[in-house]
């Protein structure tokens, strides 16, 4: 099965909502909304998300984004005035990540890889 691109999705019990959120977290507008009821971001390393209205998975998702400069990205969301943790590095060296939750629950992963 050759895959072409994988999208993460995050359901959203408030679509409206969670847009605003995702837009302030990614700092630009959904890049497609094929359906009034999903709307999407495209990555120029591959891949994207799918944010859809589907309240009785909200909450459900988890979504990881891969930066290459965490600490940039979380000052550049934070400008964008949205609250998030500090980055911490997993025990393993290999990672640091920011873990935080969409307005539903979903889990967001930030993750820079360290060079070993």
């Amino acid at each position: 099965m050759p895959v072409i691109t994988v999208f993460a999705v995050a359901p959203s019990s408030d679509l409206p909502r969670s847009r605003v959120w995702w837009t302030r977290l990614l700092g630009r507008e959904p890049d497609r909304v094929p359906m009034p009821s999903d709307v999407e971001w495209h990555f120029p390393g591959g891949g994207g998300l799918q944010l859809v209205d589907d309240a009785a998975h909200a909450g459900a998702g988890s979504v990881t984004l891969g930066v290459d400069d965490i600490e940039g990205e979380l000052a550049a969301i934070r400008g964008r005035g949205l609250e998030v943790p500090d980055a911490q590095t997993v025990p393993s060296g290999q990672f640091r990540i920011a873990m935080l939750n969409d307005p539903d629950g979903n889990t967001v992963v930030l993750a820079q890889t360290l060079a070993n």
